[in-house]
């Protein structure tokens, strides 16, 4: 856990700042062809609407709601961190080649549209996913979905308060004393029978003796 929260730390006050400020220094706006803007655009709303449904069919069958399913499946809608890291490394792999020697200044520029193409579905996929996904999750996770408690007892609902988680609480351990109490009774009645039959077998036994004790002392007087 300790490990997790340092690494926590550290992508966010270093390693994010890092990636998105490099996404946004590679990308040059004036370069963009006007043409490649709605191709991205329709290349970000064919994905989400081939995402979003098989989000929403993955956790099918799971012990969540409808609608907390859905909440998954609108959840995922954003799109960042690996648009962030991988949208300009096309464009970069063409200019190491070109650097190299490896292509000549015509491919480059075949290349480079390419990658420029690349790095402008990442962009747009980073600007029109990510605040919608961000609104999403702000606006329907307190509607849409119930939490347990870190004990996983009672189900809990974000918006009631204080007083009615703890009431909650209450009840379920008066549930669990309750619970407790009909077990032991339940327990009390079986020892009960077993030790009225353990008594009743020591007498049977006892009477037997008794009657054989007295058969033989018959016996001796005659």
């Amino acid at each position: 856990a300790e490990v997790e929260k340092a690494l926590g730390i550290y992508w966010k006050l270093i390693q994010q700042p890092l990636l998105f400020g490099l996404i946004g220094a590679a990308m040059d706006f004036s370069v963009i062809n006007a043409a490649s803007i709605p191709k991205a655009i329709g290349v970000i709303a064919v994905g989400l609407l081939i995402r979003t449904p098989a989000a929403y069919l993955a956790v099918y069958g799971t012990k969540l709601s409808r609608k907390e399913r859905l909440f998954v499946a609108l959840s995922w809608i954003a799109k960042a961190t690996v648009q962030a890291a991988l949208g300009s490394e096309p464009l970069e792999v063409a200019i190491l080649k070109r650097e190299d020697g490896e292509i000549s200044e015509e491919e480059f520029k075949i290349l480079e549209g390419y990658g420029l193409d690349i790095l402008t579905v990442a962009v747009f996929a980073i600007l029109l996913t990510a605040p919608a996904g961000l609104v999403i999750i702000q606006k329907l996770g307190p509607k849409w979905m119930t939490y347990t408690d870190p004990a996983n007892r009672v189900l809990l609902d974000p918006k009631r308060s204080a007083e009615q988680s703890v009431l909650e609480e209450l009840e379920y351990r008066k549930s669990m004393v309750r619970m407790s109490v009909e077990a032991m009774a339940e327990e009390s009645v079986v020892v009960d029978a077993e030790e009225r039959r353990r008594i009743f077998k020591a007498r049977q036994s006892e009477d037997e003796g008794m009657s054989r004790r007295r058969r033989s002392t018959a016996l001796d007087d005659v």
